[in-house]
């Protein structure tokens, strides 16, 4: 990463900060469960108490996955992201060339679960609800996300997971799916501390 680019993703975008922090090597497993070692850029993201790494990992595999690292405050769902639990895997796209897309699924903590969480469909309202900002305007005004809806209107997809929320972008790019993830990982997680529960699907 150049200066230019790290000057480009300092950001302070919908109340958090973003701010990158160099590269690491991660040993580990691609969202596919193949073992190797990624190269990764470090971000450093803060909101409300919640200060955290976020990597933006490449595997020899070709796959890419954004994924939480050190948690340094937050609340315990927070602290339950150590691990690099609820990534956000990305993918090529068909339509635009050389564009890639990912789903935009919900962290939601679980019941009498001592802050852990997993990732459940949610429209846009909820997301909206649970994270604190208008995600999709976010995204059209601050990135460069080329379409944001249902993976049956964004990537023509026909299977059960056809309703779920998905966005495009251009391959490479960062700023898109880093202010994706912290907006359906991060923010609803530690806004869930101080706001009412938003009543989203079922995980699926």
């Amino acid at each position: 990463m150049n200066e230019s680019d790290k000057t480009r993703l300092e950001r302070e975008i919908g109340g958090f900060s973003i701010r990158p922090a160099g590269q690491r090597v991660l040993e580990g497993q691609d969202v596919s469960g193949t073992k190797g070692q990624a190269i990764c850029d470090v971000f450093d993201v803060a909101y409300k108490s919640t200060k955290i790494e976020v990597l933006d990992c490449k595997w020899p595999s070709g796959a890419r996955d954004f994924r939480p690292a050190a948690v340094f405050s937050g609340p315990r769902s927070i602290q339950h992201l150590q691990r690099g639990r609820l990534r956000m895997g990305i993918s090529d796209a068909e339509n635009p060339v050389g564009a890639s897309w990912c789903e935009l699924r919900l962290a939601k903590i679980k019941p009498e679960s001592d802050g852990w969480s997993n990732l459940c469909s949610a429209g846009p309202e909820q997301l909206k609800a649970a994270s604190g900002i208008d995600l999709f305007e976010v995204l059209r005004t601050e990135t460069g996300v080329f379409a944001i809806g249902t993976k049956e209107d964004v990537l023509n997809r026909t299977d059960k997971t056809r309703g779920r929320l998905c966005m495009t972008f251009p391959k490479g790019d960062q700023l898109s799916p880093l202010v994706a993830f912290v907006a359906t990982r991060i923010m609803p997680l530690e806004n869930a501390e101080t706001k009412s529960p938003v009543v989203i699907q079922t995980a699926d």
